[in-house]
């Protein structure tokens, strides 16, 4: 008897409500197709907790995932254990903020990304923005995370 697919979802603060929608999400689908998949979902206390992320990423490839879902805190610091999951057989897929393609090509590996063009809604807002604003009026910019692609 074949076993069902284990999917790992590995995401950030599981304190912030956009995660816990997306769990709840997850969950929720993953309830409705039980037969054909088996999901277990983690993430960290804090959107800024890399130390805890990356042994999330490992546990769940210790306990034998054939799949991995992953929201990086940083998308340069979880390139190495998404290359430990690949090297292990785990299907790994990036969502939300990429990996950092520079590294995953240096390392000659390749994951699907699904997500948003950060870059391109940034060009979008700035439009917008600088149709909508006088000449020299003072623009504040905020930066997300340090390391993630945002």
């Amino acid at each position: 008897m074949t076993h069902l697919p284990r999917v790992a979802l590995v995401m950030k603060s599981l304190q912030a409500q956009f995660f816990q929608v997306m769990q709840a999400g997850a969950e929720d689908w993953a309830r409705t197709h039980a037969a054909r998949v088996a999901l277990r979902c983690s993430g960290t206390e804090s959107q800024s907790d890399l130390e805890r992320q990356v042994p999330l990423v490992d546990e769940a490839v210790a306990a034998g995932i054939d799949a991995l879902v992953l929201v990086p805190i940083d998308s340069r610091v979880l390139v190495p254990p998404v290359l430990r999951a690949q090297r292990a057989g785990v299907t790994v897929v990036n969502i939300d903020i990429a990996l950092d393609a520079t590294l995953l090509r240096e390392a000659g590996a390749a994951v699907d990304f699904v997500g948003p063009d950060n870059r391109a809604a940034a060009r979008r807002v700035g439009e917008v923005l600088a149709g909508a604003l006088p000449p020299g009026a003072a623009v504040l910019m905020l930066e997300g995370l340090a390391g993630a692609d945002t």
